[in-house]
């Protein structure tokens, strides 16, 4: 819906809004109809497709969807994420340099409503946000978000297509390498876009925990490993104890446990601007510890879920069904 109200300026002419469902009775195929009444059909395309060429569902979607884009930019936007009017003009500006492969987005997360929301939202605006903004800065590392993408046709085309990427389970990342292994720069835009955290069960959300840091090690297995240094909270914890609860012990955990949340507070409050999420800042601690199990995960549980569906996931970071391993 954002995407199409973009369409609908008049400077605008050239951009065309395809989305592709994997079947009629998703959740969004009504409102998707009415934007296509009301834009017209020249401008909006709803693709009902069924294809299955790998384990990927989204890769799946968009291959679909692709068979009906019109113009070599493709801008791609996942379904939890809302615009702002300029998010087009502003994400597609930089693709007019020939040496640009992709743009990005960063995002941060909003309207969680309970406890178990409010821990993906602290994950995001906490942790992976100020995370991905430190390595853009710094230029620690190389990364694609493929929640908030563009690029060109050709360049997709050029990296062996969609198809390629349908049985890896980061295929943004891969997409991404692909594209810098060949020459082209990466533009991760500092433009913050908003997704919305909508899980239903604690378990959905601990589901979500294990597949994010399976995604990264995937991607990065050496610096999702050293990370374990940079988890003060768990260990601050793991002090006290040792030292059965000493005033030492309890002062460097109460000391430990201050920080993070103040740090935490200044980055939702003035990096992200994100009022809503302090209110969940006491749970801040609770995730971090659930974080270290999370990542130890990573590391050792052979399968994922994704999509509410189990795949075993492979070193190089491919989804397998389980019933098709060697």
């Amino acid at each position: 819906a954002d995407l199409a109200h973009q369409i609908g300026h008049p400077a605008d002419a050239l951009h065309h809004l395809g989305h592709g469902l994997a079947r009629l009775v998703h959740h969004g195929a009504a409102l998707l109809y009415a934007l296509q009444q009301e834009f017209g059909s020249d401008r909006v395309t709803v693709a009902i497709e069924t294809i299955n060429i790998g384990p990927n569902g989204k890769i799946n979607n968009l291959i679909g969807g692709l068979k009906h884009a019109l113009h070599d930019l493709l801008v791609i936007s996942d379904s939890d994420i809302r615009l702002r009017p300029d998010y087009l003009k502003t994400i597609v500006a930089p693709l007019a340099d020939p040496e640009v492969g992709f743009v990005c987005t960063l995002y941060k997360a909003r309207e969680a409503g309970t406890w178990f929301e409010a821990m993906e939202l602290l994950t995001i605006n906490t942790d992976l946000t100020p995370n991905m903004a430190f390595a853009l800065v710094t230029g620690a590392a190389n990364f694609c978000l493929g929640a908030s993408t563009a690029l060109r046709r050709s360049t997709l085309e050029d990296i062996g297509g969609l198809p390629s990427l349908a049985n890896y389970l980061v295929e943004d990342y891969e997409m991404g390498r692909r594209i810098w292994s060949k020459g082209q720069r990466m533009v991760i835009l500092p433009y913050v876009v908003d997704t919305v955290v909508d899980l239903k069960t604690p378990l959905q959300w601990w589901n979500h925990l294990v597949y994010w840091d399976q995604n990264n090690r995937a991607a990065r297995p050496g610096a999702v490993f050293s990370t374990v240094v940079i988890r003060p909270v768990p260990f601050a914890c793991v002090f006290a104890l040792l030292t059965l609860g000493s005033s030492i012990g309890i002062a460097v955990l109460l000391t430990t446990v201050s920080l993070r949340v103040i740090v935490a507070g200044c980055i939702m409050r003035w990096g992200l601007e994100d009022r809503e999420g302090l209110r969940w800042l006491w749970l801040v601690p609770i995730r971090d510890i659930a974080a270290l199990g999370s990542w130890m995960l990573a590391f050792t549980k052979r399968t994922t879920i994704w999509r509410d569906a189990e795949f075993v996931l492979t070193r190089d970071g491919r989804l397998v069904h389980p019933g098709d391993r060697a």
